[in-house]
């Protein structure tokens, strides 16, 4: 499917996300206000897009891929054809014959679907060749983007002109006599930038769209919008808010509350995060609602916390609090500006407070980052100066030169310190090595010892009551 689909199609391909797309778009966006481009962005509804796919049209796009007669032939008695009752005042009718669409739940429906939308997109690329349709250009150099596709999902993008609009409005039309997917014009969106007001209502009218603006919503997320406004992330936090008030008044005790935070209200900013940084105002906001809701519950009862929010959001294991994060990273020494000598783990496999915690305990440097505790001289350029705040033992100046033994190999570099991800041997942190990190955590009550299950065996074979036969049967 890779090899088949082109890159403009983003969904249930192996190597592509979802939020490419959206992206990309924010790209072109923030690259039409920065230049002073004129860009149009035309947010295609297609109407129950599974439902009314044209088989013949599947057919045609399978063999002009290239799959072989005995392939099309399983597709075809699998999906082409079927019957179906539909219930009327709890009676089914009679049996109702299936023309088109794809059976939802079907694992191959996904990519099949790829096959017939990669129609729309096989002809705006040919309509760019033939110079029909003007995509938009970020830079010289780079790429010209005319549309992007999620399934279903498509957005045309294109120069403000009436020949883009032609041709646009032309590829739908003709689109939708082939494939069967209908366009609902009325429920799309054309949104301009750097447009001036006039062509857009011919433009609005031409394609008998409504007219959008900026910011707008692709895949769930906001196009064209600042992550440093409040105002961004007020659907976000409206969301949350809802999903509290849907629980109503119903008593939830304690450590039901700590389920639905963990489970339903931390889910929700994920999808946000995967895309924009959040501010510290919004942090605050949407820590002060989990907080609320955990200590006083949906009706508003008491707020008194009972411990810290920071030792609440720390991870239990085993009654111990653990960072996991922590041991998953490490500094990388560039030029020693941001990385703490003592604290940060950049030397070694522990941190030197860990590693030499009587030198780290009597240091007056203690959160010194690694460039100020050189000082460059003749003699030597790479002159560690450490200042304690008494004179040391004997057996401390020992430490100090172990210390200074794995000193010796360090050298500082003009590029600035870097973060490195532990689980990657490249150093790049990527979000399945840190699920499999985390799913290593989730195992099912404590691990026993073998001691433990020797004294488990041990139990077994001390005399005790008789059983129940049944019992001893099963």
């Amino acid at each position: 499917m890779h090899s088949l689909i082109a890159s403009n199609q983003s969904a249930f391909i192996k190597g592509r996300n979802l939020v490419d797309g959206v992206v990309v778009v924010n790209e072109v966006v923030d690259s039409a206000k920065k230049l002073g481009k004129e860009c149009l962005i035309f947010k295609v509804d297609f109407e129950k897009a599974y439902d009314s796919v044209d088989w013949g049209f599947l057919e045609y796009m399978l063999r002009r891929f290239g799959f072989c007669e005995v392939w099309i032939g399983w597709m075809k008695a699998c999906v082409f054809g079927g019957n179906l009752l539909v219930l009327v005042n709890g009676s089914p009718t009679g049996e109702i014959n299936i023309q088109r669409g794809l059976k939802q739940g079907d694992p191959l429906a996904p990519f099949l679907f790829l096959l017939v939308a990669e129609g729309f997109g096989g002809s705006m690329r040919r309509a760019g060749e033939l110079n029909l349709f003007k995509g938009f250009s970020i830079c010289r150099e780079g790429p010209t983007i005319s549309h992007l596709q999620y399934a279903d999902d498509t957005l045309c993008i294109g120069e403000a002109s009436v020949d883009n609009l032609w041709t646009m409005k032309a590829l739908l039309r003709g689109f939708e006599l082939a494939s069967g997917l209908k366009v609902n014009f009325w429920k799309s969106c054309l949104i301009g930038i750097n447009v001036g007001d006039s062509f857009m209502d011919m433009a609005c009218t031409f394609l008998n769209c409504i007219r959008g603006g900026l910011p707008f919503k692709y895949l769930g997320l906001p196009v064209g919008a600042n992550p440093r406004r409040l105002s961004t992330w007020v659907p976000l936090l409206e969301k949350i808010r809802k999903k509290l008030n849907n629980w109503g008044n119903k008593h939830i005790s304690l450590g039901g509350r700590v389920v639905l935070i963990n489970s339903v209200l931390n889910s929700i900013p994920i999808f946000y995060l995967s895309y924009m940084k959040m501010s510290v105002q919004v942090i605050k906001k949407v820590t002060r609602i989990q907080r609320e809701f955990l200590w006083g519950g949906v009706n508003g009862g008491k707020k008194l916390s009972w411990i810290k929010w920071k030792v609440v959001c720390q991870e239990k294991k085993n009654g111990v609090l653990e960072n996991w994060l922590a041991e998953a990273i490490e500094r990388r020494l560039g030029n020693g500006m941001q990385i703490r000598f003592w604290i940060d783990l950049w030397l070694g496999d522990t941190p030197l407070c860990a590693k030499f915690p009587r030198l780290f305990s009597i240091s007056l440097q203690k959160h010194a980052c690694v460039r100020e505790m050189i000082v460059e001289t003749e003699a030597d350029p790479c002159f560690w100066n450490f200042q304690w705040r008494r004179t040391l033992f004997q057996w401390e100046e020992e430490t100090v030169s172990q210390l200074m033994v794995l000193l010796d190999r360090v050298t500082l570099s003009n590029e600035a310190d870097l973060w490195r991800w532990l689980l990657d041997p490249e150093g790049c942190f990527s979000v399945k090595s840190a699920f499999a990190l985390l799913s290593r955590e989730l195992v099912v009550g404590p691990m026993l010892s073998p001691f433990e299950l020797k004294i488990f065996i041990r139990f077994g074979k001390v005399w005790h009551h008789p059983r129940c036969g049944n019992c001893d049967a099963a």
